[in-house]
């Protein structure tokens, strides 16, 4: 029987339009959760997905690509509306990417300083770590601008800040509220020195492991920027995509249910204004500077190559009308195990590694959890070619050491390449190791140096995948993520050519079935020693 869901506009009930009225975001968070969403007995799975495209405020059609990826996550949503940390009504949306940032964390802070001073009415961010550094400095001295400017205007600006600086105080609340007084040790203003900003922080994490992961900034609800880097220092290649239209409304609904707490303000000032056209005009270019001071932001490496010209910081989008987008998320899950799979997250992620039809491309720091791996492993038996940058080294004690984290990346890949080997299909298994664009070999995690925080996924060239999720036990199973899917060929395909372009990986990085590289060149030791500092990129 051909069964036809009803559309989806009659999915009304969001939290951010509830929270407009009453300013209850707990309140009004279980309201929506307990709604029945979609009939439990529909297959969301086996309907049209023309039907399918009904659940979503899309401009059009999407791919079927995109509707099958999305019929996966909507069947997580049927199953547990709250794994979504997010109105299903907002889940299938649309929206604009004016910029991509594919370099290190200064130029993606610049982009967090330009877009804060000129708010004109609120500024949410979230992000996991918080630290004392040139990051936060960014959006110290952004935030100081602002209170000046409005200021002279008459004018006063709300400024929400969620972070997750693991505390004592978590092991008895989730969340909390600093006080004016903590503010100072957190690297921000003092309230007497902003008295036209009404700044408030809440810190929210589930212990023992229910990380708040997302990486997320909404200025005047008009714009939203979606990273994977956190405010502090590393000497990281991180991604972040500037995004305008309706997405942004999605992700405010996001930010409210991640927030949760009763906020001082008694209105957010664009709680009733969703986003409404794109602006595409408001972005300043960084600075140009050499390739070795803008990657020298940790310890210092001597560059090994030439600069061929290609690295472009920011990206600048070819201008396009709205396309398809979905915000698909995890939630934070405290229990220790690897229970929490059903989520829209890893719904989507498997679902694209399942049904792709040529290729699939992922970028991730550390690439071991169970999921993946064989999902991965299945599809080059299908003969798709997935092709893998990774990390070396990358947070080997905790996820080589630690019970139940999945291994190291050296390990796992020696392990996906004997399993494909053994029905010779390893040639479908494209590995790589990051390369920074100043280097001809990787350089060990460990050295601080040249990293990569990159979190990107792309299937046959027209649907990706971009925010805080790592391809790790951590994000698949406790963290809670923020990620938007995009349907778009030309995005897709201009976020590739960053990819090629942007590093060295494609050109020197591939490693055989032995885990030699390629190009016959010799991967660096690991140097002695454990190195858990958080602030060398330790644990988190």
């Amino acid at each position: 029987m051909n069964i036809t869901p009803p559309p989806a506009n009659t999915l009304v009930d969001t939290v951010t339009t509830l929270v407009a009225q009453s300013n209850n975001i707990k309140q009004e968070e279980k309201r929506v959760f307990a709604q029945s969403t979609f009939d439990p007995t529909i297959n969301l799975r086996e309907l049209p997905l023309d039907s399918v495209a009904t659940f979503g405020k899309f401009p059009y059609r999407p791919s079927d690509t995109f509707l099958t990826i999305y019929a996966a996550v909507l069947e997580a949503i049927q199953k547990n509306p709250e794994t979504g940390v997010i109105s299903p009504a907002l889940i299938g949306t649309n929206g604009v990417v004016p910029l991509t940032v594919l370099s290190t964390i200064p130029d993606i802070m610049q982009h967090y300083h330009n877009t804060i001073k000129n708010a004109q009415y609120e500024v949410l961010l979230a992000t996991n770590a918080w630290e004392p550094s040139l990051s936060c400095e960014h959006v110290t001295l952004a935030i100081r601008e602002l209170n000046e400017r409005a200021g002279i205007q008459g004018r006063k600006v709300v400024v929400k800040i969620l972070v997750d600086t693991l505390t004592l105080r978590n092991t008895f609340h989730d969340r909390f509220v600093y006080k004016p007084e903590e503010y100072e040790k957190l690297g921000l203003p003092q309230i007497e020195e902003i008295p036209n900003i009404d700044l408030e922080i809440v810190n929210y994490h589930k212990s023992p492991l229910g990380t708040f992961h997302g990486k997320f900034l909404i200025v005047d609800r008009t714009v939203a920027l979606v990273n994977s880097n956190n405010v502090n220092m590393r000497s990281n290649m991180e991604l972040m995509c500037h995004f305008e239209g309706d997405i942004v409304n999605s992700l405010y609904d996001t930010f409210l249910i991640s927030w949760r707490e009763p906020m001082s303000h008694s209105r957010l000032p664009c709680i009733d204004t969703p986003a409404q056209e794109p602006l595409w005009n408001h972005i300043q270019e960084p600075k140009r500077i050499s390739l070795a001071e803008r990657f020298n932001t940790g310890e210092e490496a001597k560059s090994t190559c030439e600069d061929d010209g290609k690295f472009v910081p920011y990206f600048f989008h070819e201008k396009h009308d709205p396309v398809p987008m979905a915000v698909v998320n995890r939630r934070a899950y405290a229990t220790p195990g690897h229970s929490d799979l059903l989520t829209p997250q890893n719904a989507a992620w498997l679902a694209a590694l399942q049904n792709a039809k040529r290729e699939v491309f992922i970028q991730s720091p550390v690439f071991n959890a169970k999921p993946v791996v064989n999902a991965v492993i299945e599809a080059c038996k299908r003969d798709i070619i997935v092709t893998l940058f990774v990390n070396i080294g990358f947070n080997d004690f905790s996820e080589g050491m630690v019970p139940f984290q999945g291994g190291t990346n050296e390990h796992v890949a020696r392990k996906m390449m004997k399993k494909l080997q053994a029905v010779n299909k390893e040639q479908n298994l494209h590995y790589y190791w990051y390369i920074a664009k100043d280097q001809d070999v990787p350089i060990q995690f460990q050295q601080s140096a040249r990293n990569c925080h990159v979190k990107f996924m792309q299937v046959d060239g027209e649907v990706g995948i971009m925010g805080s999720g790592n391809m790790d036990t951590q994000s698949w199973f406790h963290s809670e993520e923020v990620n938007v899917m995009v349907d778009s060929k030309q995005i897709v395909q201009e976020w590739m050519l960053l990819m090629s372009n942007n590093q060295n990986t494609l050109k020197y990085g591939r490693i055989d079935c032995h885990g030699r590289l390629v190009s016959g060149e010799k991967i660096p030791p690991k140097s002695h020693g454990l190195h858990l500092s958080r602030s060398k990129g330790g644990f988190l």
